[in-house]
């Protein structure tokens, strides 16, 4: 496989990593700000986010900070694991215009058509550009 291929590969698990921690600090945003909107206190926050037990021995706020805690430690794996591609480098060094192309291509999952509307390019122009960007990477590398 070529590097352009693992590169873009990369890209495409770093996209997938970086829209599971966005959901994932969607659901700890919703707790927290549950929380903070009925001043700490977590029964009510609670139970304005859904949560219902039977069971006196599974109070619902301890199975909503269980749920807090779940999204912060999988928030950490999730950096941590696409951390490890070694993306965030490659991605800091790109020019604004560059890294907005990757980005929506890569992150946001737009399509090429998508892209080139938001910017006012043809869906070729975006696709001769994305791989431009990453066969300049590769030849820097």
């Amino acid at each position: 496989m070529s590097e352009v291929k693992i590169l873009k590969k990369k890209l495409e698990l770093y996209g997938e990593y970086s829209r599971m921690i966005t959901e994932k600090e969607k659901q700890l945003d919703r707790i927290v700000m549950a929380s903070i909107n009925h001043s700490g206190n977590d029964h009510k926050a609670a139970k304005e986010l859904g949560y219902s037990s039977d069971d006196p021995k599974k109070p619902i706020e301890n199975m909503m900070i269980i749920d807090l805690i779940s999204f912060e430690k999988d928030i950490q794996d999730l950096e941590m694991e696409r951390d490890y591609l070694g993306i965030n480098e490659f991605i800091s060094d790109l020019s604004d215009e560059d890294y907005e192309i990757i980005k929506m291509a890569f992150i946001e999952d737009c399509s090429h058509e998508d892209i080139g509307f938001q910017l006012g390019y043809s869906k070729q122009w975006v696709q001769k550009k994305i791989s431009a960007i990453l066969e300049r990477v590769v030849a820097t590398t």
